[in-house]
C-alpha cells in the first residue's frame, strides 16, 4: 500500500478519513462527504486536487503503484462506499465501467465485437447480455487540468482597433477622474434639500457617503464589459494548464449579494471583516447589506441566527462543531439555506428601487 504522508494546505490523508455512522440516509451521508471534501470556501480541498495533480501516478510501471494500492484513492473509495451504503438506497443496479486509452482502441474493441452502437449510446448505459449496465470512459495520460486563466488584459492596442472598449476606456477614465467624483457629490448636496420624502433622503445620504466605492464599483463593470467585448471579438484564449490549488476564475467586477457562492463565502468568513475601517472598506459594505438583510427577514430561523453570530464571533467550520456539536455537514445545510434567503430578499430589494 502506498501511504502518502505529506501535508497539503494543513491537510493530511487522516483528516479525509472520517465516517458518520449516525447518519442513515443518503442526502445527509451526501452533505458529510462533502463537508469532509471541501474547503472552507465549498471547493474541493487542495489536499485532493495537488495529490492527483503532482503526487498520483495515473500510468504506473510493472513496478508501481495502481489505484487500488494508493491511500488517497482507497480513502475516496471508501466515502463512495459510505454512500452507496445509506439505509435509504435500495438498488440492484450493477455497473461495469471500462477504460479505453483512446477512441481509436474502443472503435477498434467494436469492431471485434461487431458491436454498432457508439461510445455515447454506451455510455448512456445499454446493458450487455449478462444484464450489467456499461459505461465506457477515456483515459488520456496527457490530459492536463485546466482552468479559467485570470490573466486577461486590456491593452492599448485593443482600445486603439476596436471602437467599442475606447469608448468604454473614455468613460472608465472619466468617472475614475477626482472631478468627476466631486462633480457627483454636489449634485447629490444640491438635490436633497428638495425632496421630503424621508427614505429618499436616507437613500440619498447612502449614496454621498459611499460615492467613491459607486464610481469605482461603474469602473469595474466597464473594465469587465471591455474583457468580454474583446472576448466576443478577437476570441483570445483564456485558459492556461494549471494546477488547481492556485487557480483563479475571472473575476466578475464588484462582488453583491446577487450570487449564492458570495453570500456562502460571507457567511463563513463575516467574522474576519474589519467593520471598524467603515465606507472605506468594499467588504465592510457588503457585510453591511447582508445584516441589512438578515435584520429584516422575518423568516429566518434561530438556529440560522445562531450560526451567523458563532461565525460573526470569528468561530470556524471546525470550532463550531468542536465547541458547540453542529456538524459540519449540518452547517453546510444551515449555510445554503440562509445564503438563498438572504439572495431572495437582496433581490426583491433591489427590484423596489
Amino acid at each position: 500500500m502506498k501511504y502518502f504522508s505529506g501535508s497539503i494546505e494543513g491537510k493530511t490523508i487522516s483528516d479525509f478519513q472520517k465516517y458518520d455512522v449516525t447518519i442513515k440516509n443518503f442526502k445527509d451521508r451526501l452533505e458529510f462527504v462533502m463537508s469532509v471534501l471541501n474547503d472552507d470556501e465549498g471547493n474541493i480541498h487542495a489536499f485532493i486536487t495537488t495529490y492527483f495533480s503532482n503526487y498520483f501516478n495515473s500510468s504506473p510501471n510493472q513496478s508501481g503503484y495502481l489505484s487500488e494500492q494508493d491511500i488517497v484513492c482507497k480513502t475516496l473509495e471508501g466515502l463512495g462506499t459510505y454512500l452507496i451504503n445509506s439505509k435509504d438506497i435500495d438498488s440492484n443496479r450493477k455497473i461495469k465501467y471500462r477504460f479505453w486509452k483512446s477512441k481509436k482502441e474502443f472503435q477498434k474493441y467494436k469492431e471485434s465485437k461487431n458491436v454498432n452502437t457508439s461510445s455515447l449510446t454506451q455510455s448512456m448505459g445499454l446493458s450487455e447480455d449478462d444484464g450489467v449496465e456499461v459505461i465506457d470512459l477515456f483515459f488520456n495520460p496527457d490530459d492536463k487540468n485546466y482552468r479559467m486563466d485570470d490573466k486577461q488584459r486590456i491593452f492599448k492596442k485593443d482600445i486603439n482597433e476596436i471602437t467599442e472598449l475606447k469608448s468604454l476606456q473614455d468613460g472608465i477614465d472619466l468617472v475614475r477622474d477626482e472631478s468627476f467624483i466631486r462633480s457627483v457629490e454636489k449634485r447629490i448636496d444640491s438635490i436633497t434639500p428638495t425632496i421630503n420624502n424621508k427614505e429618499d433622503i436616507m437613500a440619498l445620504k447612502k449614496i454621498r457617503s459611499n460615492v467613491t466605492n459607486y464610481v469605482d464599483s461603474w469602473a469595474k463593470e466597464m473594465e469587465l464589459n471591455q474583457v468580454l467585448i474583446k472576448e466576443a471579438i478577437k476570441r483570445p484564449i483564456r485558459f492556461r494548464n494549471t494546477s488547481f490549488s492556485n487557480a483563479k476564475e475571472v473575476s466578475g467586477g464588484p462582488l453583491d449579494l446577487e450570487e449564492v457562492n458570495v453570500v456562502k463565502a460571507l457567511i463563513v468568513n463575516c467574522g474576519k471583516i474589519d467593520m471598524t475601517k467603515g465606507v472605506e472598506s468594499e467588504a465592510y459594505l457588503l457585510a453591511s447589506e447582508f445584516y441589512d438583510i438578515i435584520a429584516s427577514m422575518d423568516d429566518i430561523k434561530d438556529e440560522e441566527m445562531n450560526l451567523i453570530k458563532l461565525f460573526q464571533n470569528g468561530l470556524d467550520r471546525a470550532d463550531i462543531e468542536k465547541d458547540f456539536g453542529i456538524k459540519q455537514y449540518k452547517q453546510t445545510r444551515i449555510i445554503d439555506r440562509v445564503s438563498k434567503k438572504v439572495v431572495r430578499d437582496y433581490l426583491k430589494k433591489k427590484s423596489s428601487f
